[in-house]
């Protein structure tokens, strides 16, 4: 919710997509966004028919909101990208992070915000897990992140954990990757 404040603030028109039956029937039009709803109903596998139908009435509403996606006007396309990027970082107070139960030090000052747009080639397999906005083809995009990069790390196991506190207290984690780094292969 706090993203969608930020990106309606910026002069984004921002909706939902929901069912009747969930509690984002009441709370998202009482903070004043517009819902779509749809029903939610499993896909049943035998019949193609119905399957196909399960998935057309949430393509229908997105289709009809696709245009509505765009900056505020006299807005430019990079300060669009870049104020919905900077909303999920807005709130963010502390970073704490481990490499194999070693604490790493100054995690905030990784920050990085882009200063131009940069252009990238999504892939959709990642849409509906990362970002629904991926086209597949060449589209703009600004960054406002955290990154941390490794120096080469010796073959075997490793655990990375990570754990952010917001403004607001909100504890985010810890969250564990576990990574197996192979020895290198003489070419």
């Amino acid at each position: 919710m706090a993203v969608a404040e930020e990106l309606r603030a910026s002069g984004a028109l921002v909706t939902w997509l929901g069912t009747r039956e969930r509690i984002e029937a009441e709370l998202v039009p009482a903070v004043g966004f517009e819902i779509d709803f749809v029903r939610v109903r499993g896909i049943d596998r035998r019949n193609p028919l119905r399957a196909a139908r399960a998935g057309v009435e949430e393509v229908f509403v997105t289709r009809e909101r696709e245009a509505t996606f765009h900056p505020a006007p006299g807005q430019s396309l990079f300060d669009f990208l870049l104020t919905g990027a900077m909303a999920g970082n807005a709130d963010i107070a502390e970073i704490d992070v481990t490499l194999d139960g070693v604490p790493l030090n100054d995690i905030l000052d990784f920050h990085f915000q882009s200063n131009d747009l940069m252009f990238f080639k999504g892939d959709l397999s990642l849409q509906p897990t990362l970002d629904a906005c991926i086209t597949g083809g060449f589209q703009p995009a600004a960054v406002d992140a955290y990154f941390i990069l490794f120096k080469p790390l010796r073959p075997g196991h490793h655990t990375i954990t990570r754990r952010v506190v917001t403004t607001r207290g909100v504890v985010t984690g810890p969250t564990t990757t576990e990574i197996e780094v192979l020895p290198e292969h003489p070419h």
